[in-house]
């Protein structure tokens, strides 16, 4: 169980699990429905029970996956799917007609 936690960011969103290497980490996206925005996702490490790390540049989280060591993000005020590899935009995706979800085929 975890215990609560101080996020670096507000507006805390939604929580993802994602596994790398055999242990288990929380993605918390950081995201003002309100005003429509938000550029951050906080990574806790839950045996630790803390923010272990602020990934920036994701704009307008509404959603997120995980692709190997990419964080994929939803940014469905700028119509995009943004590829994240530690903090960096490495590809933008322009969609159009505001994406809200991303769906991984396996």
């Amino acid at each position: 169980m975890i215990k609560k936690i101080k996020l670096s960011d507000n507006y805390p969103w939604r929580l993802y699990k994602n596994e790398i290497g055999g242990k288990t980490y929380l993605y918390v996206t950081h995201y003002n429905i309100d005003n429509m925005s938000g550029q951050s996702i906080s990574l806790i490490d839950p045996d630790q029970n803390k923010v272990i790390k602020v990934i920036h540049n994701a704009y307008h989280p509404g959603d997120i996956a995980f692709n190997n060591n990419e964080i994929v993000v939803c940014d469905h005020v700028n119509e995009r799917l943004l590829v994240l590899r530690d903090s960096k935009i490495v590809h933008e995706i322009k969609l159009g007609e505001r994406p809200i979800f991303i769906v991984k085929a396996k």
